[in-house]
């Protein structure tokens, strides 16, 4: 383990390369935290299946649990048990693709937040 410190992960414990290269030597599974923590400060935003397929083909849709929240709102989206990656809803309530991830991946535990 590394004594390195990279926030919001400060009491995570952090892996030198040639530590996570000893473990694959072995056949011992990699330490990978959810990409969803990295963002966990963000509010969460659950979508439908057809939201979810229409910000995949790059439409944006009416975000009806975002509706009365500031413009340029970012959001952790998810669409079931998957993180799908961020979004940001507009002054008129509409949620656009700020990145997402090629394929969902699905969240550890069940259902995400």
């Amino acid at each position: 383990m590394c004594a390195c410190f990279v926030e919001p992960f400060a009491d995570t414990p952090m892996w030198s390369l040639e530590s996570l290269e000893a473990r694959v030597a072995a056949g011992e599974a990699l330490p990978v935290l959810p990409a969803d923590r990295a963002v966990a400060h963000l509010p969460a935003l659950r979508l439908s299946e057809p939201e979810a397929l229409a910000l995949r083909q790059g439409r944006a849709v009416a975000a009806a649990d975002a509706s009365g929240e500031p413009a340029d709102r970012l959001w952790r989206l998810y669409c079931g048990a998957a993180f799908l990656g961020l979004g940001v809803t507009d002054a008129h309530g509409e949620l656009r693709v700020r990145r997402l991830f090629p394929e969902p991946l699905q969240v550890p535990g069940g259902e995400g937040p």
